[in-house]
C-alpha cells in the first residue's frame, strides 16, 4: 500500500528489479483479510512452476479468448476471487483516494511520534516508520499495557494493541500505533496518550 505514497516513494528505489512482489492489501488498501495479490515480472516462469496436469484440465489449454488462466499462476487450483473486493474498491474510489488514505497514515505516524516526545511520560522506542509508530509508558510492565488495552477496548475507547520490541535478544513490551484509518484525528491520538498518564 505504502508504494502509492509520493511521499515515502523513495524507499521502494529497486523493486523494478524483483522478479515477483507479494501485495497484502488488507491494511492500507481496505480489502478482506485473505486478498492478496503476485505481481510477476516474467508470468511465463510462474506459470512453468504453477500450472497442473490432468485430462479433465486440458479444456482450458486453450484458454479460450481471454488467453488467461488464473490457475496457472497460483498454488491453489481452485479459489473464489478474493481480489475482487479490491478491485471494485478501486474501480469505486479510484487511486487518487487510496494515495490520500495512506499519505494520511503516514503523516498520522509522524504526528504521534511529535505528541509522544512532548510527554515526560512517555517515550519513542524508534522513529515512526511508515504508519507504526513504536512507543513506551516509562514505567510500565507488560501487564500494564495488558491492562490499559484491555480496558480501552472494552470501553469502546480504543484498540491499541502492544508489542514486543527486542534488543540484544532482549524483549520489551511497548505501545503500537498502526495509523490506517484516514479519519483518526489529532485529538484521538491525544485522547489515547491521554490514558497512559495516570
Amino acid at each position: 500500500g505504502a508504494l502509492v505514497a509520493d511521499s515515502v516513494r523513495q524507499l521502494f528505489n529497486g523493486i523494478e528489479k524483483a522478479d515477483s512482489i507479494t501485495i497484502d492489501p488488507h491494511k492500507w488498501l481496505f480489502s478482506p483479510y485473505d486478498c492478496g495479490a503476485v505481481i510477476y515480472k516474467n508470468p511465463e516462469l510462474a506459470k512453468a512452476a504453477h500450472s497442473q496436469e490432468g485430462s479433465y484440465l486440458e479444456i482450458f489449454k486453450d484458454e479460450g479468448a481471454s488467453g488467461f488462466n488464473p490457475a496457472d499462476y497460483q498454488i491453489q487450483l481452485t479459489r473464489r476471487i478474493r481480489g475482487l473486493p479490491l478491485w471494485f474498491s478501486l474501480a469505486t474510489h479510484g487511486t487518487d483516494k487510496y494515495k490520500w488514505a495512506v499519505e494520511m497514515g503516514i503523516k498520522l505516524a509522524i504526528l504521534a511520534g511529535e505528541l509522544i516526545e512532548d510527554r515526560e511520560y512517555l517515550e519513542l522506542v524508534r522513529e515512526p516508520s511508515l504508519s507504526c509508530v513504536l512507543f513506551r509508558r516509562k514505567g510500565w510492565t507488560s501487564d500494564d499495557y495488558k491492562n490499559w488495552t484491555y480496558k480501552n477496548h472494552s470501553d469502546g475507547f480504543a484498540l491499541v494493541t502492544p508489542t514486543k520490541w527486542i534488543t540484544n535478544d532482549k524483549a520489551e513490551t511497548v505501545a503500537r500505533f498502526c495509523f490506517i484509518n484516514p479519519d483518526t484525528t489529532i485529538e484521538d491520538i491525544v485522547d489515547i496518550l491521554t490514558t497512559m498518564e495516570a
